[in-house]
């Protein structure tokens, strides 16, 4: 079976594969703090079985990606300035947050340009726990950008980065 991928935004879940009953189920959400409720009933909705693997793919809702170029090429430099350099846009400490970034470093003006990616330790605690306990294994936890960029990287030029604006009712996706 593939993995199931799980859309999260802040109006609807949906969770979708070609392998489930259904296809797709869609759940519109009506309140951020009964989330986690709603991922439930989606579970169940979709009749997702145990041991199925999930991809979580998160909107703007609940991870946040930040945009930093270093002067510098030196990895772990960099790493020790990540959290100096991110501190005025978190919303916690630096360290209640899982980061993960992408790292391109251009020789030519030795520059590095960090694609990064937060989420707050407690909200990707919580998905996992909600996963474990209904055994669900999370394959991957990915942006929404990302996760377009990745599935459209081969079909377009590789400079072009994928964004995905969400209205309700309504979505665009600029390339």
């Amino acid at each position: 079976m593939r993995p199931i991928n799980i859309f999260i935004t802040s109006g609807f879940l949906c969770a979708y594969s070609p392998d489930l009953p259904s296809d797709i189920v869609f759940r519109e959400t009506t309140d951020q703090k009964n989330l986690f409720d709603e991922l439930v009933d989606i579970f169940v909705d979709a009749q997702i079985p145990n041991g199925a693997a999930v991809n979580l793919i998160i909107d703007q809702l609940l991870i946040n990606f930040h945009n930093q170029i270093f002067p510098m090429l030196n990895r772990r430099k960099i790493d020790n300035m990540l959290a100096y350099e991110l501190e005025d846009s978190l919303i916690d400490d630096f360290d209640a947050y899982h980061i993960s970034y992408y790292a391109r470093r251009k020789k030519a003006t030795a520059t590095t340009e960090l694609c990064v990616y937060t989420i707050q330790k407690s909200i990707l605690n919580s998905l996992h726990d909600l996963c474990g306990e209904r055994g669900i294994d999370i394959k991957w936890v990915l942006s929404f950008n990302n996760f377009l960029d990745l599935r459209f990287r081969e079909e377009i030029d590789p400079q072009n980065h994928v964004y995905i604006s969400i209205d309700k009712h309504l979505a665009r996706v600029f390339i």
